[in-house]
């Protein structure tokens, strides 16, 4: 549902005609979504036991770093002003904080990041918290 509102909110609000805007701001703005999407649900959880850092957020750091900076690559040939420089930090900032959240909506389906590991040691008897509380 966001793109399309993307789609006409650059529309309306830019400073040339509506399918000019659209073209030109729309659908880069599309683009950073969907590379969000794709650094924070897909490659993190992927590429996952790699990864440096415990914290999903920082997991995530470095695939949205390597997607924006592919998407700002990709967008780098168009006209380089002030403005469009400020729009495309911003959208890597963008890309960063919705990875960085859509990362870690995977913390409790891994094992991966938890201080213990996935087995627990014991040199005696294993006692659960319930037997010894």
């Amino acid at each position: 549902m966001i793109i399309p509102i993307l789609l006409i909110l650059t529309g309306l609000l830019g400073p040339s005609g509506f399918w000019a805007n659209v073209v030109n701001h729309g659908f880069f703005a599309v683009q950073g979504l969907l590379t969000a999407i794709l650094a924070g649900a897909v490659l993190t959880p992927l590429l996952l036991p790699w990864l440096p850092g415990r914290a999903f957020s920082l997991k995530s750091l470095g695939t949205a770093l390597c997607c924006g900076l592919l998407l700002l690559l990709w967008r780098w040939n168009d006209g380089m002003s002030l403005g469009r420089m400020l729009e495309m930090f911003a959208w890597v900032l963008l890309i960063l904080a919705a990875s960085a959240y859509l990362a870690m909506n995977f913390t409790g389906a891994s094992t991966y990041t938890s201080l213990s590991g996935v087995k627990r040691k014991c040199d005696g008897p294993c006692l659960s918290r319930s037997e010894v509380e």
